[in-house]
């Protein structure tokens, strides 16, 4: 919580033209974490977002949580993943979710 609430801050107070990059190292991120992050990332000035080995038990809505935020903040230019297991599905899901907002970027 206190996380979604400093990239609120920090967007609207401190950013200016600048923008984060987020990483998550290390760092269990089950459902009710990624409930909690989605709005606050929706809405901040973030540029890359990492998940890095995060050994959460699946299943789990990671692949949702990348999309939603793929298709709402334009400000996000990168994602990255290490360690991380997903489905076929789900990796679809994330790469479907990059061609889109690739085509409306194109348009």
């Amino acid at each position: 919580m206190e996380l979604a609430k400093a990239l609120i801050h920090w967007s609207e107070y401190h950013a200016s033209d600048e923008s984060l990059a987020i990483t998550i190292d290390h760092i269990e991120t089950p459902d009710a974490v990624l409930d909690v992050l989605r709005p606050a990332i929706k809405q901040s000035k973030v540029k890359h977002i990492a998940i890095d080995d995060d050994g959460t038990p699946k299943p789990w809505k990671l692949a949702e949580f990348i999309d939603d935020i793929i298709q709402t903040n334009h400000t996000v230019t990168g994602v990255g993943f290490t360690g991380v297991m997903l489905s076929n599905e789900e990796w679809g899901t994330i790469c479907n979710a990059i061609r889109i907002r690739h085509q409306s970027v194109a348009m």
